[in-house]
């Protein structure tokens, strides 16, 4: 094989599972809730900067809890997109907005895929409540030194956000999955 030639590889990644998802081409087939838990389980908010190791898993049911009624499921699955792109800080998204489109237009299909219903009025509540859970993150598990300036004026949620392992944060999501809606995974 010579070394100067283009090596044609598929724009996928292999999941936990060991499906293919295709950034290409979504196929409904590639999702799947296990591995959603096990991807976000292992990804730490905050890009790692968190004192300890805090998973979007366990932020996603603590926000699924903090909810009012018939919000829950929206907010368990609002980072679902992010099992396939993992935790890209805000600044960069905001910097990059292909990435901010490719998440806001993979997420409803991911819906879709789970059978869940994706409502944007729904989804835009739970943005504002996952602003007011990033205060609370940041007063509990960040060195807390910097102003993240006009979101810090959300009142932070009383909820206790000490992390877990990734082990306790996966079977979490998908026990807050199966209390929602019922079924296993």
């Amino acid at each position: 094989m010579e070394l100067d030639k283009e090596i044609a590889v598929d724009n996928f990644m292999e999941t936990h599972s060991g499906k293919k998802f295709n950034y290409d081409k979504f196929d409904p087939e590639s999702v799947c809730i296990h591995d959603i838990a096990v991807h976000l389980s292992k990804i730490c908010r905050f890009i790692g900067a968190c004192k300890n190791h805090y998973s979007v898993a366990q932020h996603s049911v603590i926000l699924s809890k903090v909810v009012p009624e018939g919000y829950e499921l929206t907010a368990l699955l609002h980072d679902a997109a992010e099992a396939y792109t993992g935790d890209i800080a805000r600044p960069v998204k905001n910097k990059c907005p292909e990435i901010k489109k490719y998440e806001k237009d993979t997420l409803p299909k991911i819906f879709k895929a789970l059978d869940v219903n994706y409502d944007p009025k729904l989804m835009e509540f739970v943005t504002w409540a996952d602003d007011r859970l990033l205060i609370t993150e940041k007063k509990q598990i960040m060195p807390d030194k910097h102003y993240y300036g006009e979101i810090e004026k959300e009142k932070p949620f009383k909820v206790d956000v000490s992390p877990v392992t990734h082990y306790e944060a996966k079977w979490d999501f998908l026990k807050r999955w199966t209390e929602l809606t019922g079924r296993g995974f």
